[in-house]
C-alpha cells in the first residue's frame, strides 16, 4: 500500500495506525490478529479492480467513481465486515453513513448507487469469507470500538 493516505471518510486515522505495523495487543492474539490486518485486503491490486469494475459496468457513460473513492469502497467494505464479524452494529455505525453522503453529497443517481452498494457488499463478502468464525478476540473488538469509534449499548 502506498504511504500517501488521502481518504476522505472518518476512519482514515484507523487505517494509518493499523498500517502503520504497531501493535495493539498482546502477542498471544498474534495469529487472530493477521486475519484482522486491514493490508490483507485492501490492496492497491483490488482498489483497481473495483474502479475498474465500476467504469466497466456504467459504460459507454464516464464513472463518476475516481480511483479514491474505489479505496473507500474497499476500505469501508473491508471494515464493514470486520465490525460485523465481531458482532458490532456495523450496518448502522460504518454501513449506513457512506451511503448516505455518496448519495446526498455526492449526488450519485439510482444506477451509480446500486452499484456502489453492489461493490461494497462484494468487498465485505470476501474479506467475512477469509474470517473464521471465532477470530474476533476481545481485544480485537475493543481496538474496532475504539478506533471506528462505535456506540455499543451496554
Amino acid at each position: 500500500m502506498k504511504s500517501s493516505l488521502r481518504w476522505s471518510f472518518p476512519l482514515a486515522p484507523l487505517i494509518a495506525v493499523l498500517l502503520s505495523g504497531s501493535s495493539y495487543a498482546q502477542p498471544s492474539t498474534v495469529a487472530k490478529q493477521s486475519i484482522y490486518d486491514p493490508g490483507r485486503y485492501i490492496t492497491e491490486m483490488r482498489i483497481k479492480e473495483v474502479h475498474e469494475a465500476f467504469q466497466h459496468l456504467v459504460r459507454p457513460e464516464k464513472s463518476p467513481m475516481s480511483m479514491r473513492d474505489a479505496r473507500e469502497i474497499v476500505t469501508v467494505g473491508t471494515f464493514s465486515a470486520m465490525a460485523q464479524s465481531c458482532g458490532l452494529p456495523w450496518e448502522e455505525q460504518i454501513y449506513r453513513p457512506f451511503i448516505v453522503r455518496y448519495r446526498d453529497q455526492r449526488k450519485l443517481g439510482e444506477k451509480h448507487m446500486e452499484l456502489l452498494v453492489l461493490m461494497h457488499g462484494f468487498q465485505r463478502g470476501n474479506v467475512l469469507q477469509s474470517l473464521p468464525a471465532d477470530a474476533c478476540t476481545r481485544e480485537i473488538r475493543e481496538f474496532l470500538i475504539q478506533n471506528l469509534r462505535i456506540r455499543v449499548s451496554q
